[in-house]
This record gives structure tokens, sequence and C-alpha cells, in this order.
């Protein structure tokens, strides 16, 4: 009775934080605090990434090379988000139901788990292919610009 009752507070916040950091981050110069269509929705570390890799001096081949992978990313993901906007509408039905169906909840959350699973496989594979398409210096380069932006936000959170 725990384990499931962990289980189905686990996919509600997993579902909820999915569907919360799918919001476009993508904010820039003069359009602060308005969201914009675009960027990989339900991949924030993509969405990073891409960001980052936008400040790297790319080749054209590795810019045609990485805007094939996140195209193809975004085929592949589509369709699992659907199914998982999907079971959170139906995970907020049977929560609101007249009688609670732990069995039914089961086995929605059973099936947002896979869906999640294979959304971070699919994800991190693209991000694995996003990096090999970069040279040992733009790598260095990218790391740089990581550390750089994690010193900066643990300066804000200790001025906070």
């Amino acid at each position: 009775m725990n384990k499931l009752i962990v289980t189905i507070v686990s996919v509600l916040l997993l579902t909820a934080s999915s569907f919360a950091l799918a919001q476009d981050l993508n904010k820039g110069p003069g359009k602060k605090g308005h969201r914009q269509q675009g960027g990989m929705q339900a991949a924030p570390a993509v969405e990073k990434l891409t960001r980052a890799v936008r400040h790297l001096d790319l080749s054209e081949e590795q810019k045609t090379g990485i805007h094939a992978l996140l195209k193809g990313l975004r085929t592949e993901v589509q369709p699992i988000m659907k199914e998982m906007k999907a079971g959170q509408a139906q995970l907020k039905e049977l929560v609101q139901a007249d009688s609670y169906d732990e069995e039914a909840v089961a086995a929605v959350a059973e099936k947002e788990g896979q869906l999640a699973t294979e959304r971070v496989k699919i994800t991190s594979r693209a991000i694995a292919d996003i990096l090999g398409q970069l040279t040992p210096e733009q790598r260095t380069e990218l790391a740089a610009m990581a550390a750089e932006r994690k010193a900066k936000q643990a300066e804000k959170r200790q001025r906070a």
C-alpha cells in the first residue's frame, strides 16, 4: 500500500514538473516575461545545451547536423508528450472522481513512468549525439560556459 502511494505521488510530481518544465525557457533580450513557442519542450537539458551551442563557432556541417538531430528529437518526443498529457488528464479525472479507483490510478501511474523513462532515453541519446558533433575544443569551451553559469547561479543564491 505504501509503495503504491509513493509511486502515485512520484508520478504526479514527475508529470506536474515535466509540464512545468515544458514551458519554453527561451527568454531573450526584450522578451522578458514573455514565453515563446519553440524550443525543445519537455527537454530542458536539450534546450539549455542548444542555447549554449549557439555561442560556439560551429561549421555549417555542424549546424546542419545538430539541426537535424533536434528535428528528429522533436519528432520522437512529441507523441510521448501527447500521451503523457492525456495520462495527466486521466489521472486528474480519477483523483476527482466520486470514488477512488486505486487500480486505475496505479495503471496510469505505471504508464506515465514508462513514458517518462522513454523520454529520458531519447533525450539522453540526442544530447550525446549533439555533443558528438562538437570538436574537443568546442566541448572544452562548452564545459567552461557551464562552469561559469553554475558559478553565477551560486553567487545569486548567496545574495538571496
